[in-house]
């Protein structure tokens, strides 16, 4: 059902990446042309878990998309049946990459270091092309000149079981405190 509420149209692209607690609808990423999103959280929080639904969910969406992932270690993005390709950093380098509908999903971002062919891309900000990075939100917030920062601008995303005094700024928001119990994986 959640894969069935993805849409990728030229207006905008809606990923669901669950079910929303007080709507009981799907709640995800809408991504418009030239928006990049980042997925934040802690280790073993569902990060990669939340790449992957991103994947299926858009390949539903859009069966001729072109999802690629550019994972720095072993990760089950890798592994997925919806990414067509496992790409490196000099993979994404050039016009190549704006010539169709294409998302990138980038687990453990904090690990790409040599970030200056992705830099570009989001800086482009290409109608047909979405990058969606995921990592850990302490890792990325002290990254300086980083390319995440470039992805940050969008101010779009998801934090996953967030701290909620600092994980906002990520996205230039404060996170509502008024939560009392832990949020769970």
């Amino acid at each position: 059902e959640l894969a069935a509420a993805g849409r990728v149209t030229h207006d905008a692209w809606f990923l669901p990446l669950g079910i929303g607690d007080s709507s009981l609808v799907p709640a995800g990423l809408v991504l418009r042309d030239g928006d990049h999103a980042l997925i934040t959280g802690p280790p073993r929080s569902g990060k990669t878990t939340a790449l992957v639904t991103l994947a299926e969910v858009a390949r539903a969406a859009h069966p001729d998309l072109h999802i690629a992932a550019l994972v720095p270690r072993h990760s089950e993005l890798g592994d997925c049946s919806a990414v067509d390709e496992v790409v490196s950093i000099g993979d994404i380098e050039g016009d190549a990459w704006v010539d169709r509908d294409r998302l990138l999903l980038v687990d453990d971002a904090e690990l790409v270091e040599q970030g200056d062919p992705l830099r570009a891309l989001v800086r482009r900000r290409q109608p047909r092309v979405r990058v969606v990075a995921a990592g850990s939100a302490d890792v990325i917030r002290g990254l300086y000149g980083h390319w995440t920062q470039d992805l940050r601008r969008s101010r779009i995303g998801c934090a996953l079981r967030p701290n909620t005094v600092s994980d906002g700024d990520l996205w230039q928001t404060q996170l509502p405190r008024g939560h009392q119990e832990p949020f769970p994986v």
